[in-house]
């Protein structure tokens, strides 16, 4: 007989699966994954590794529960489940997961933070 192997799939919250199926993200930067340097995209990303940089997106950022950002995040729309460690301006809204982790300063037009979330940094909101 042959042997056959089993795989287990990472464990997806309900959440992250509406997340994936409502945005379009054109860009993903997979768990084990680390870039050093700077992006900038015209569609959606999502981070699960790491990025010492910093990111200028047009769309959405997201950045799962194992990624982590070291450096400015700039962008429309950000979905923080991980760590950031930098600046945020985020035009529209920015929402902090019960996971997140945030070390900097920020701005956005609307909050959303979950309870659990943690920030360390000064907040301008509505602006």
């Amino acid at each position: 007989m042959a042997a056959t192997a089993v795989r287990e799939m990472p464990s997806v919250s309900t959440k992250e699966r509406t997340l994936a199926k409502d945005s379009k993200l054109n860009c993903v930067i997979a768990k084990g994954t680390q870039i050093q340097g700077n992006i900038k995209a015209s569609e959606s990303i999502r981070l699960d590794g790491v990025l010492i940089g910093d990111v200028i997106c047009d769309k959405k950022v997201v950045i799962g529960a194992k990624g982590r950002v070291e450096g400015k995040i700039k962008a429309s729309d950000a979905f923080v489940m991980g760590e950031v460690q930098g600046e945020m301006i985020i035009s529209g809204t920015l929402q902090l997961e019960s996971t997140a982790r945030v070390t900097g300063n920020l701005s956005a037009k609307n909050l959303i933070v979950d309870e659990g979330a943690t920030m360390d940094g000064d907040f301008k909101i509505g602006a």
